[in-house]
């Protein structure tokens, strides 16, 4: 860590150009290391795993079962949301999803990986972009509805309007608990 990095891990090529942000959990979920991902400072090694570059990186307290949710190592990079807080309400700003492909399964992993977010973050609104080929599938409005998740769908200049990229908080403040 002290040089920048994480650990080996296995990533995929086509995932490992989707990174943006790394977290690593430790193991007790008390703290998290949260930072940009560095292609300049990641090595893939002869056996195929990623040594993950980390830019920016800092230690942030938390309190989050990280096994229960990701089912795998504490190693966690995140689907692109912004966050912003609106009268003590935690929302989730999606301005573009990033699925891999229009096939089921990648929404379907899309959807489940964006589920896992608004869990870590404890989100209580998530809000999409209108217009795209990406429907919202049916499991995750479910899913929103079953945890008291609103979502909210507008167009491009009302979500800048009303959720404008200067709003946005630093996930080192989102993650903690609100006071």
């Amino acid at each position: 860590m002290a040089a920048g990095q994480t650990g080996d891990w296995l990533i995929s090529p086509v995932m490992e150009a989707g990174i943006t942000k790394v977290r690593v959990f430790s193991w007790d979920g008390k703290e998290v290391l949260l930072g940009d991902f560095d292609p300049s400072s990641s090595v893939r090694l002869p056996n195929g795993l990623l040594v993950v570059g980390i830019a920016n990186g800092r230690i942030v307290p938390c309190d989050i079962d990280w096994f229960n949710l990701f089912n795998r190592a504490p190693f966690v990079y995140s689907e692109d949301v912004d966050m912003q807080i609106q009268s003590g309400l935690k929302i989730g700003v999606v301005r573009q999803m990033k699925v891999k492909s229009d096939k089921r399964r990648d929404i379907t992993d899309y959807f489940n990986k964006l589920i896992k977010e608004i869990k870590v973050l404890g989100l209580g609104k998530i809000v999409f972009r209108k217009g795209g080929t990406i429907q919202i599938p049916e499991f995750f409005k479910e899913w929103c509805r079953q945890n008291g998740v609103t979502i909210e769908i507008i167009d491009g200049p009302e979500m800048d309007n009303l959720y404008p990229i200067d709003n946005n908080i630093p996930i080192d403040i989102f993650i903690q608990p609100l006071d």
